[in-house]
């Protein structure tokens, strides 16, 4: 640092004007002041930006685990029990086979126009009225097909055996319903 003659330094403090070369001024405290005036700001704009906005809605949650039934034990002494299935699996089941009833009826329907036809002599007639009452009895026993196999197995028991201990009525409606499928097999030609 260069000194005046006047005891002053050339950057600044007591020399020519009391100011400094660069055309500023003041005391050290101003700029402690001014400096922590910033500090208070950027502390004070980083706080409001990195405030946690308010989350949106929360997804709902999931929902509960299915009710499992647990079968009520051996029906006979020495009997393992049923593989348990779910409430939402005998839900199923039971809707499954209501939805049959058209179809069943509509078979049932053109399997009596179908023998009637057969009886008028019109073999073309009682053919195609067969085969679509055979292709509606068919789609009802893949459906139920299709669900016995997806039940559960275990203790010794097949899906069979728990088709027949969970859903004893819609395994015999289902019977009902394609009970001339078998009839049929042989006049399809």
């Amino acid at each position: 640092m260069a000194y005046s003659s006047r005891g002053g330094s050339a950057r600044g403090g007591s020399g020519r004007g009391g100011g400094s070369a660069r055309g500023g001024g003041g005391s050290p405290a101003t700029a402690y002041a001014v400096a922590g005036v910033l500090v208070v700001l950027v502390v004070v704009v980083f706080m409001v930006l990195s405030k946690k906005k308010p989350v949106a809605e929360l997804p709902p949650p999931p929902p509960p685990a299915p009710t499992v039934i647990v079968p009520s034990g051996p029906t006979k002494p020495g009997e393992k029990p049923y593989p348990p299935i779910t409430e939402a699996m005998l839900n199923e089941g039971r809707n499954l086979v209501r939805t049959f009833e058209k179809d069943a009826a509509t078979a049932d329907r053109l399997y009596t126009d179908s023998q009637k036809a057969k009886k008028a002599g019109d073999d073309a007639g009682w053919q195609a009225k067969l085969r679509e009452a055979s292709n509606l009895y068919h789609g009802i026993n893949v459906k139920w097909n299709d669900f016995v196999d997806r039940l559960p197995t275990g203790n010794g028991y097949d899906t069979n055996d728990v088709e027949r201990h969970y859903f004893p009525r819609e395994a015999g409606q289902v019977q009902r319903y394609t009970k001339l499928l078998a009839a049929m097999k042989s006049d399809l030609k």
